[in-house]
């Protein structure tokens, strides 16, 4: 039978892991984020560009 202070390490490992796993999670967002916002800077750029060859 497991006692109550194993509980208590159990229960703080998983939040430990589940906080690692959020935090890789939002670098993640932000990197697809990023990404993102390149792309659209690329394709304003190319919009302007067709513009002018008009």
């Amino acid at each position: 039978m497991s006692t109550r202070f194993e509980n208590y390490f159990q229960l703080e490992e998983m939040i430990q892991l589940l906080i690692r796993i959020v935090g890789k999670s939002n670098e993640k967002i932000m990197n697809l984020e990023e990404k993102l916002k390149q792309l659209e800077d690329i394709i304003i750029k190319s919009g302007e560009g067709n513009i002018q060859n008009k």
